[in-house]
């Protein structure tokens, strides 16, 4: 009876991939960012091949007003000399309503509430208004710089 418990226990060891199994080592502290991302959004852009995503990083416990950062990465997937990528970091807002990657290769459109204050600061405001992200891909190149204009009612009553 011993015997044939050894040999279950031996076979089971041998089979078993947490017998075998090397614990994954911690990960580095750099990389503490990503467990605030709370939020992931990706479009494949067909013409160009190149592909748009948006991470959201809910930063809520520490920040007050428009706690989720946004974040754009834009890549061609190419390797070498070839890749072609860009991050931005885009304005913060306090939620975020729509995300629409438009028709057009080069452009984005975020809808979300953006925190604001009354000019006394007396108030605390909950605006609506977008993200409009440029990105001219042009003869199968990314532009070195890409725009970011956020639009708020407030923001075309001051213009």
């Amino acid at each position: 009876m011993e015997m044939k418990s050894a040999i279950v226990i031996a076979i089971y060891s041998l089979f078993n991939p947490a017998a075998w199994a090397e614990p994954a080592p911690p990960a580095p502290k750099e990389f503490a960012n990503f467990a605030m991302i709370t939020g992931f959004h990706a479009h494949l852009d067909q013409a160009s091949q190149f592909e748009f995503r948006i991470l959201e990083v809910d930063g809520s416990a520490t920040i007050a007003m428009n706690p989720i950062r946004l974040f754009l990465v834009v890549t061609n997937h190419a390797s070498g000399e070839e890749l072609q990528s860009r991050v931005v970091h885009l304005p913060s807002v306090s939620a975020l309503k729509k995300i629409r990657f438009l028709d057009r290769p080069d452009t984005i459109s975020i809808e979300a509430t953006f925190d604001r204050t009354s000019g006394d600061g007396a108030k605390h405001l909950s605006v609506t208004g977008t993200i409009e992200i440029s990105i001219p891909i042009r003869q199968g190149k990314l532009p070195m710089v890409i725009d970011a204009t956020t639009k708020t009612p407030e923001a075309e009553s001051e213009r």
